[in-house]
């Protein structure tokens, strides 16, 4: 899973086996050491639920948690769909996504278990997210 913060937005994307983690368990998180003690991370955590109507967003004890609607979030992970998007109330903007293959290699990154990229031959994509 990988997690992307760029001004007041969060982006994560998902590869294959990670929507399949997600669709079975109805959670998944990582975490990011940020210091030598345990409690210095940044936990980032994904969950479905019944109870929420649109993507919603929960920062406390250093993690961040993103409930997203069951059914919404289902529909994404068997269909065609790249994405599910929303903003808080606050200001914050939120994209979950299916994790594509760049369209040309990276040194050093593997992809085997990304999507395969709907954009086929165009390399905009892939530099557009190098940053």
């Amino acid at each position: 899973m990988k997690l992307r913060i760029r001004g007041n937005s969060l982006r994560v994307r998902l590869t294959r086996s990670e929507i399949t983690e997600l669709v079975e368990t109805c959670v998944i998180e990582n975490r990011v050491q940020l210091g030598a003690q345990p409690e210095c991370a940044l936990v980032y955590r994904l969950e479905l639920s019944g109870a929420v109507a649109k993507p919603e967003t929960v920062f406390q004890q250093s993690q961040i948690r993103i409930r997203l609607p069951l059914a919404a979030a289902m529909a994404w992970a068997h269909g065609q769909g790249i994405g599910i998007y929303g903003e808080e109330a606050w200001g914050l903007k939120l994209a979950i996504e299916k994790d594509f293959k760049c369209l040309e290699p990276r040194p050093g990154e593997d992809e085997s278990d990304a999507f395969e990229n709907p954009n086929g031959g165009s390399h905009a994509a892939c530099a557009a997210d190098a940053d």
